[in-house]
């Protein structure tokens, strides 16, 4: 078993040879907000749908507020314009998976939740991670290792993930 150390490696696990640089980078797109249009397109689209999270039926009166307003096209036809755009975003691809679940157990006085079928959607976590450690963004603020952070009266801090015992809890495992 390799020791951990904190070494850069390959995405088999072994080991860099020292000062290595790191593997090239993806070519940027010509237009850094593609699919929008431009920078402006993509900070409502981010606004609307991320921060405020908007209901499909209020980005529709928006869009069509803006369009009177302006007396012009606005950025987006409707929010299905919107949801297909953010979906086109070509970075990051890692496909959307789903399966349902229902209730299986016994049926006392059935509420309607017990015999609804639900689906669920997400991305494989170990690509969505891929992708992130891709993403020259982190680099460098990444802990990769196990840490221990102590305060001034010499007591353990939890500060993120890789200062908590599960951490070190792992790390002591494999190395054991």
């Amino acid at each position: 078993m390799k020791p951990l150390a904190g070494a850069p490696c390959d995405r088999n696990g072994e080991f860099l040879p020292p000062n290595s640089p790191p593997p090239p980078k993806h070519e940027p797109l010509p237009n850094a907000y593609a699919p929008f249009e431009s920078r402006g397109t993509f900070q409502l689209a981010e606004f609307l749908y991320h921060h405020e999270q908007m209901s499909a039926a209020k980005i529709d009166e928006l869009l069509s507020v803006m369009a009177s307003v302006y007396n012009a096209d606005p950025p987006f036809r409707s929010h299905k314009d919107l949801y297909a755009t953010i979906n086109a975003i070509p970075h990051g691809d890692v496909p959307w998976q789903s399966f349902s679940v229902s209730y299986s157990g016994p049926l006392p006085d059935v509420p309607p939740w017990m015999t609804a079928e639900y689906n669920i959607w997400f991305r494989d976590p170990k690509v969505v991670l891929e992708h992130q450690l891709a993403n020259a963004d982190f680099n460098g603020e990444i802990d990769y290792v196990a840490k221990v952070v102590v305060d001034e009266n010499g007591r353990c801090e939890v500060c993120d993930l890789m200062s908590g015992q599960w951490a070190f809890n792992q790390s002591v495992s494999l190395l054991s």
